[in-house]
């Protein structure tokens, strides 16, 4: 927006006068005012068609050929000079022509003879309002300009949300489908587990009443080491089947942990009784911080023992009688922590060779048992949200250990 400031001014004076010319000339540019001149209306016309850059007109009135009235009223047909001031300089002062001067389109006049103060201040004012007029219409059209400007850039920004809309609404669509086909899924898993742990559950009594059949008759037979086998089969099964069970109920029914706060000494004297009764270690191989024993977790107690019977059982598996096997109970800021750990060449092996396959996310390894009972660990410790993990190094041997959130 270009507002127009310190502008020379363009006068055209009009008189049939050379006189009258040479006068308003001389104190025109007295004023600083760039000058134009014709001596009747249709020299007046003719220059007005060739320019555009007059901002004022004195026209005398009584001029032969055309008078000033006449050209005045030409002159208001040629569209850049129909707003641009016209002042009469007239020797009529009767109220009638000054009426008609102004029905014509004047803004002004000055009566002969004229005082050249009166004339440079009413063409001062008459300038400065023009002046004004046109300020205001290059602000009204830079207004317009930007008001266009900005319509078009809401229009524009108005499409681009709507093509986003249309894009979240297509993605939301999307998720809701896929939202469907997973509660579709859900609703299928969760069928499926009730079948799993009824079809696990339901025969199992009747496989372990066959089982103890079995063995009764092998111990009469004396065949120790297909019963053991056989118990250690049974005892698994059950294991499973029990945390199968409870893991279903859970899933299935949206159903709570029984959570209790457990403290830490009530499973170092369950392991202790585990080591005693089920390996026959009078020395049991505990060690835990002072501190700790007396700290609490939250947990379900009965997959807790589940969860605890099952390492044991794999750590204890390959002890020897030097012992090499140990439990480590110890707390940081967070976590109550237990290790178990065995340096047995056996079981370090058997870690090793199984690391990268068991507690693979979304797989549990079950080739083999050690496999099958961390693939239950992990299960229980996932629903008791804490965490397990297996290291195997020369300093410590094979340890696995879980970690429960401190209460």
């Amino acid at each position: 927006m270009d507002l127009t400031v310190d502008k020379v001014f363009k006068i055209l004076v009009v008189d049939d006068n050379e006189k009258n010319i040479q006068v308003l000339g001389s104190c025109l540019r007295e004023a600083n005012y760039t000058l134009g001149f014709a001596t009747d209306g249709i020299q007046a016309l003719n220059l007005l068609q060739e320019a555009n850059d007059y901002d004022l007109i004195l026209l005398d009135v009584g001029m032969p050929v055309m008078d000033g009235f006449e050209t005045c009223k030409a002159i208001r047909k040629i569209n850049r000079f129909r707003d641009t001031p016209i002042i009469f300089i007239t020797a009529y002062d009767d109220l009638d022509s000054i009426v008609k001067g102004f029905d014509l389109g004047g803004q002004d006049y000055i009566t002969k003879p004229f005082n050249q103060k009166e004339l440079i201040a009413r063409v001062r004012t008459h300038l400065e309002l023009k002046n004004v007029k046109d300020n205001l219409k290059d602000v009204n059209r830079w207004l317009e300009e930007k008001v266009e400007e900005r319509t078009l850039e809401l229009h524009q920004l108005n499409r681009h949300l709507e093509n986003q809309a249309n894009d979240v609404l297509e993605a939301y669509l999307k998720l809701e489908k896929v939202n469907d086909e997973l509660q579709t899924l859900d609703e299928s898993k969760t069928a499926f587990l009730k079948l799993i742990a009824y079809d696990i559950c339901t025969p199992l009594n009747s496989l372990m009443s066959f089982l103890k059949n079995i063995k009764d008759q092998l111990a009469l037979a004396g065949n120790a080491d297909i019963i053991d086998i056989i118990d250690k089969a049974a005892i698994r099964l059950d294991r499973f089947s029990q945390v199968a069970s409870r893991i279903t109920e859970l899933r299935t029914r949206n159903a709570e942990l029984f959570t209790d706060f457990v403290a830490v000494g009530y499973f170092v004297d369950f392991t202790k009784d585990k080591l005693t009764r089920d390996f026959k270690q009078d020395y049991v191989p505990l060690d835990f911080e002072q501190n700790v024993i007396n700290s609490t977790f939250q947990g379900d107690k009965d997959l807790l023992q589940i969860c605890f019977e099952s390492i044991i059982d794999n750590v204890f598996r390959y002890t020897n009688e030097d012992s090499l096997a140990l439990i480590h109970v110890s707390s940081d800021e967070e976590n109550i922590i237990f290790d178990f750990i065995n340096k047995e060449t056996l079981f370090v092996n058997e870690v090793s060779k199984n690391l990268n396959k068991i507690l693979t996310p979304g797989k549990f390894y079950s080739e083999q048992n050690f496999g099958l009972d961390m693939a239950l660990i992990k299960i229980i410790m996932d629903a008791h949200k804490g965490n397990v993990s297996i290291r195997n190094n020369d300093a410590e041997g094979a340890v696995v250990s879980l970690y429960f959130k401190k209460h």
